[in-house]
C-alpha cells in the first residue's frame, strides 16, 4: 500500500518472463525494466477503479535524490494513456507518445523530443545477448504553456492529472519505487558506495572493502559490485567487513604472482587485541595481474572472494581464538593461502558444502545465466581436487585469449 495525491493506492512490481530494458537517448547503460515498472491500482476522484502500467526511463544523474527521465503510464491493455518529463531542476511537462521519431530541436534549450529503445535479452550459450526490439518517442507538447524544461519552476495546480480524475500527480508515479524497487521502500542509493543501501536490500552502509585496482578498471567494477551481490557468501563478506570501521579488507593486485599458476594469495594481516577483544583487523589479500587482465569476470570474482574467505576466517581466528574457531570451523585451516580439508568426510560438509557451494551461488547471483556445472568448478577450483574435465573450465574462464570460455570477458 502508497500513498498518492488521490489517496491509498497499491503498487505491486512486475516482473517480465524475458528480460527486457530500457536505454534513454544519450545514455550509455541499459536499464532493466523490471527494475522500474510496476502496476499501480487506485481510485480515481470519481472513485472509478484504475489499473494503470508504470514504466520509469532514468535520464541522466538524479539530482537531490529526485528522479529524472520519462514516465510512461499506460492501460493494462498496452495503451498509451499519458506520460511526463521530469528535469534535472524540478521541472515537470506532459509528454506524448509518437510512432516516429520527430525532427528534434538543436538549441540551448531542452529536445522537443526523447527516443528510448527498447532491448530484449536473450541466453546465448550462458551468455545473455541483448538487442534492440523497438523504439517508443516522447515529445514535449511545446506549446502548452505548462511545460516549461527550461526553467527550475515548480507546477502549480493539478492541471497535470491530480485532481481531475485522470490520475494521481506526475511527482507520485517517480516517488512509489525506491531504488531496490519497492514500492513504498526506503532504500536510496548512495554515491559513496555506488549502490542502493537501506530499505529491503540488508545493506546498512558500504561494505568496508577497500581496493587498489585503479589500473584494472574492470575488477574494480566486481569490488564496487561485492555491496550489491546476493548470496551467503556475500553477506558473510559484508558483515564482517562492512559494519566497522575498525575491521578492513584490502584487495590490490600482487604482482609477485605474474607469471605463475597462483590466482591469488593473503598478504599482510594486523590484527590488535586489548583485554582479548578485537578491536582492529587489517587484511590485504593480492590477486595475480594475470587474472585481472586475461579472466573472465566470473572467474576474477571467485578469486576475490576465495581469498576473502581466507582474510574472513583469519580474521575470526582472532575473533574466537583458536578452541572456539575449531569449534566452529571443524574441517578447515589455513595453510599457504589456500583453504585444505581435512580427510574425515564427517567434515566435508561442513567445510566444503558450506564455502564452495556458497562461492559457486556468488557466481550465480553475478551472472544467473552462468551455468550451475561450470560455477561449481570455479568455486572447487584450490579447495577440492578437481576433475580432467573441471580443470579444463577453469582454464578456459582463466585466460580468454583461448577459444572456451562462456563467462564475461572484461571490455
Amino acid at each position: 500500500m502508497v500513498t498518492t495525491s488521490l489517496g491509498n493506492a497499491i503498487a505491486v512490481p512486475i516482473r517480465y518472463q524475458n528480460p527486457i530494458a530500457l536505454q534513454a537517448e544519450g545514455e550509455k547503460t541499459l536499464t532493466e525494466l523490471q527494475k522500474t515498472s510496476y502496476l499501480l491500482i487506485y481510485k480515481d476522484n470519481n472513485q472509478n477503479m484504475q489499473a494503470e502500467w508504470v514504466s520509469l526511463a532514468p535520464m541522466g544523474e538524479k539530482k537531490n535524490g529526485k528522479f529524472t527521465g520519462i514516465v510512461d503510464i499506460r492501460a493494462w491493455d498496452g495503451e498509451f494513456k499519458r506520460g511526463y518529463a521530469f528535469g534535472q531542476n524540478g521541472q515537470v511537462a506532459s509528454v506524448s507518445l509518437n510512432s516516429m521519431v520527430i525532427k528534434q530541436i538543436s538549441t540551448a534549450r531542452e529536445k522537443e523530443c526523447y527516443t528510448i529503445a527498447k532491448w530484449g535479452g536473450v541466453g546465448v550459450e550462458g551468455h545473455l545477448v541483448w538487442k534492440i526490439i523497438g523504439y517508443d518517442t516522447y515529445c514535449i507538447e511545446i506549446h502548452d504553456p505548462r511545460n516549461n524544461l527550461d526553467q527550475s519552476v515548480e507546477q502549480e495546480g493539478d492541471d497535470f492529472g491530480g485532481g481531475t480524475g485522470d490520475g494521481p500527480s506526475p511527482e507520485d508515479y517517480t516517488e512509489i519505487l525506491d531504488c531496490a524497487g519497492v514500492p513504498g521502500g526506503t532504500a536510496i542509493f548512495s554515491e559513496e558506495c555506488k549502490t542502493c543501501i537501506g530499505g529491503s536490500t540488508g545493506i546498512e552502509k558500504c561494505a568496508d572493502i577497500k581496493h587498489e585496482l585503479d589500473s584494472f578498471p574492470c575488477a574494480k567494477e566486481l569490488v564496487l559490485q561485492m555491496s550489491t551481490l546476493n548470496s551467503d557468501i556475500s553477506t558473510l563478506i559484508k558483515n564482517a567487513f562492512g559494519k566497522n570501521d575498525n575491521i578492513n579488507l584490502i584487495i590490490k593486485a600482487d604482482f609477485t604472482l605474474v607469471g605463475t599458476n597462483t590466482d591469488g594469495q593473503t598478504g599482510e594481516i594486523k590484527g590488535v587485541q586489548v583485554a582479548n577483544k578485537l578491536i582492529s583487523y587489517n587484511a590485504t589479500i593480492g590477486i595475480n595481474p594475470d587474472i585481472l587482465r586475461s579472466s573472465t569476470k566470473e572467474y576474477i570474482l571467485v578469486t576475490i572472494y576465495h581469498e576473502a574467505l581466507h582474510a574472513y576466517l583469519g580474521y575470526k581466528k582472532l575473533q574466537l581464538g583458536v578452541t572456539e574457531f575449531n569449534h566452529q570451523f571443524t574441517g578447515l585451516y589455513m595453510n599457504g593461502g589456500r583453504l585444505i580439508g581435512v580427510q574425515d568426510p564427517d567434515h566435508w560438509t561442513m567445510g566444503y558444502a558450506k564455502f564452495v557451494n556458497g562461492l559457486k551461488n556468488i557466481i550465480l547471483a553475478f551472472n544467473p545465466n552462468f551455468s550451475e556445472d561450470r560455477a561449481y568448478a570455479l568455486a572447487k577450483y584450490g579447495i577440492m581436487t578437481l576433475s580432467p574435465s573441471e580443470n579444463l573450465i577453469n582454464q578456459q574462464e582463466r585466460n580468454t585469449s583461448f577459444t572456451g570460455y562462456k563467462g564475461t570477458k572484461c571490455p
